[in-house]
């Protein structure tokens, strides 16, 4: 055989064996990448379920609206059950009696828990001002000088045990009043308050948040008497930091789910950092229609007077817990018997690893 022929030969057998060695490459690349198809298709997703402790129309879930109306929170890979129990009492009955996993809700309802024996944390806040008004009826601004003239007076508040109440009562006793001077009528936060007001006709005082209040306010069914609706009025009237509304819920479940409790802490961090900047008209658009729809400019200078208000990093602190657990210490006997932790009452793991996320990928 001449050289020529040998070298064609050669030439053939390198020809082929490099094929096969391509073939065997692309087919190993294939399978790892059906396999990785396979794998993230049969990925469960995280699952919870969320109780509000009041409506989702409140301004006061407006940072949660947005976690879940941009998507922020399904990125994380948790898809939420929420629920709606109309005041702060019954969201955190939901959790105790284990109808909810997590609850939004104030504060300081893991001190009144922790006080009763049960272990409840905030993992993220809302909101650094409370966003509640304090406000009388026109028909009973003529007998109105002071809060001293609510003695025997009927207010309304969204229910019984909720933050609207609790604020009360820390208002009742900080001016020389008892709670028990006053008779407490629950009447919701949303639709149901308004009528209350305007159509009841036995309400001399009411204590609720916006859009509710923005609505009285604007057809002057109320005057307002308390204000803590931006920074700005609640630390003058509290003198210190104050923490308000707060994702909550036990040590157990913190403990056993920690992928779920970071994955919603990372949705509500990315949207209090977005709406920092946000306008409030960009804001609203997150937000469902139903919320809005019967006053939009309403809802939205609403959105404009409470945005300064809510927290603009999600963490927890010392100063807010202790500004909580004076208020309840003017007036709760099981609050005043009891010795307890308050750095238990709340865990900011989850907020300071959401803080080290680049959220513009």
């Amino acid at each position: 055989m001449n050289s020529n022929a040998m070298a064609s030969k050669d030439d053939n057998a390198l020809t082929k064996q490099a094929w096969l060695i391509t073939k065997l490459v692309i087919s190993i690349a294939l399978t790892l990448t059906f396999a990785g198809g396979a794998k993230a298709q049969t990925t469960p997703r995280l699952k919870a379920t969320l109780g509000v402790a009041g409506s989702s129309s409140q301004l006061a879930l407006l940072a949660m609206n947005v976690a879940r109306g941009k998507g922020y929170i399904k990125d994380e890979g948790l898809d939420l059950e929420v629920t709606d129990y109309g005041s702060g009492a019954k969201g955190l009955q939901s959790l105790v009696g284990r109808n909810s996993e997590m609850v939004i809700g104030v504060h300081e309802h893991t001190l009144i828990m922790q006080a009763k024996g049960m272990d409840l944390r905030s993992i993220v806040a809302f909101s650094n001002a409370p966003g509640i008004v304090l406000a009388i009826t026109k028909n009973f601004e003529s007998k109105f000088k002071n809060i001293k003239d609510l003695k025997g007076a009927k207010i309304g508040v969204s229910a019984p045990g909720s933050s609207t109440h609790l604020f009360l009562n820390q208002v009742l006793v900080q001016n020389g009043l008892k709670p028990s001077d006053v008779s407490i009528i629950g009447i919701g936060n949303a639709a149901g308050a308004v009528a209350a007001v305007r159509h009841g006709g036995e309400l001399q005082a009411i204590v609720n948040f916006d859009p509710v209040i923005s609505e009285l306010e604007q057809s002057g069914d109320i005057k307002t008497v308390i204000d803590l609706r931006n920074i700005e009025a609640a630390k003058k009237y509290y003198k210190r930091d104050f923490t308000f509304l707060t994702l909550y819920t036990t040590a157990d479940f913190i403990q056993k789910n920690p992928a779920v409790c970071q994955a919603i802490v990372n949705g509500i961090v990315r949207a209090l950092k977005w709406m920092e900047t946000a306008k409030p008209e960009e804001i609203l658009a997150t937000i469902p229609e139903a919320y809005w729809k019967a006053n939009r400019e309403l809802y939205l200078n609403s959105i404009a007077r409470n945005q300064a208000g809510f927290s603009r990093d999600g963490r927890m602190t010392e100063e807010g817990t202790k500004t909580l657990y004076d208020g309840l210490m003017t007036y709760d006997k099981e609050i005043q018997a009891s010795k307890f932790d308050l750095s238990k009452t709340y865990d900011n793991q989850f907020v300071e690893k959401a803080l080290l996320k680049d959220f513009r990928k």
